[in-house]
């Protein structure tokens, strides 16, 4: 079954990466935000939670990738072949056209942007294409396009997302997300440990799966809990929607100078819940679930993974070649209508292929239904959720 809704939900989060790092161009919001006060610290805030428009994209790849393995056994080779067509065939196109855009258009700095538009920029040697295409290692994955690190731990947690299905069969709801924040924690507590040498960016993709499990336990959970969000009052759901704005804007807006922001269990943790309340309004029959199957917000999450691989590298170009001589917003005006332009072709040419050609692959053996089972009093077998 898809979910058209939580593709135009992706596509959202991807608008808000956009804003993100259109107005991280600007000095007063990215090197001083204080300057820039009323779009930092502000609602508009909300528009460009960038961190939290990555976290919304980790629950929901959890919740999308966990439904094959709901309605029965999965062939792991088949499901590892169909993620890679998925998500490294239209990366590596982006990334070439990153690397170009880079070396021709951005490779020095421009006096009146910020440091972030005007980052160090490496020449590519065979070590660093080698660690771009393998996707999973640790290496400077922001020195051509900015959003590569959110893919890294995408590509790493898929290669044992079949792990993380064993998960569910703790039961439970809580027990699952008792698990999911163990992960964390468990990141936390190893980065401490005096004998630990490794890459703290590894131990992140351990937190990160914690969220992935959340979108796990969401959708086996569904069903009942759409059933009991219908039988909520209308002032109880509009005080869930506030509860869900606080959540997810916490970092952005609310409380962005808390000392706990450096606590990713309660940063991208607070993050989740409020990500998960969206989730379920937009799977609860209503106006919002019903505006977000709109054609223009389902073509917009269609292409919202071009969207995200191509937005920066448009951007990042045109600031550099033109800021100066023509005034930003016509920039930032013609990076959006660039960037979906670019999306659109990329989507029918590379992904919709890359897509196809993923289906192709059926080999191996089948992995076990991993769903936690029981009997009912009249035999019929069950699985225990929410």
């Amino acid at each position: 079954m898809r979910y058209v809704q939580l593709d135009s939900l992706r596509g959202l989060a991807a608008c808000a990466v956009v804003f993100c790092h259109a107005t991280n161009v600007l000095p007063g919001v990215y090197d001083d935000p204080n300057q820039l006060w009323w779009l930092t610290q502000t609602p508009l805030g909300l528009l460009r939670a960038g961190h939290a428009a990555v976290i919304f994209f980790f629950v929901l790849s959890g919740f999308v990738l966990a439904l094959p393995f709901l309605k029965g056994p999965v062939s792991y080779p088949s499901f590892l072949a169909r993620r890679i067509c998925r998500i490294w065939i239209p990366y590596a196109t982006a990334m070439v056209v990153a690397v170009c855009c880079a070396i021709c258009f951005y490779p020095s700095e421009v006096t009146g942007l910020s440091r972030w538009a005007n980052h160090s920029l490496a020449l590519p040697d065979a070590s660093l294409i080698a660690d771009h295409l393998l996707l999973v290692g640790t290496f400077p994955n922001g020195t051509y396009n900015p959003v590569v690190w959110s893919l890294v731990h995408e590509m790493r947690i898929s290669l044992i997302f079949p792990v993380l299905v064993l998960v569910l069969r703790l039961g439970a709801w809580w027990r699952v997300l008792g698990a999911a924040a163990a992960l964390s924690v468990a990141s936390l507590v190893v980065e401490r440990l005096p004998f630990w040498a490794g890459s703290n960016d590894l131990l992140m993709t351990l937190h990160y799966a914690g969220l992935f499990v959340l979108g796990m336990v969401l959708a086996r959970d569904m069903p009942k809990i759409q059933a009991r969000y219908a039988r909520i009052p209308v002032w109880t759901k509009a005080l869930l929607w506030l509860f869900a704005f606080v959540c997810y804007g916490h970092q952005a807006w609310i409380f962005p100078g808390s000392r706990l922001q450096h606590v990713p269990l309660y940063r991208d943790g607070l993050i989740a819940v409020g990500v998960s309340l969206f989730i379920i309004f937009a799977l609860s029959p209503s106006r919002f679930s019903a505006w977000l199957q709109g054609k223009h917000f389902v073509f917009l999450g269609q292409i919202s993974y071009s969207v995200y691989l191509f937005h920066a590298v448009i951007l990042l170009s045109l600031v550099h070649l033109f800021f100066g001589r023509v005034p930003l917003g016509l920039l930032w005006i013609a990076t959006v209508l660039l960037t979906i332009g670019i999306a659109t072709l990329a989507y029918h040419v590379i992904e919709v292929p890359s897509i196809r050609l993923g289906r192709v692959f059926r080999f191996g053996q089948e992995l076990p239904n991993t769903q936690p089972v029981r009997r009912s009093t009249s035999g019929e077998r069950t699985s225990e959720s929410f």
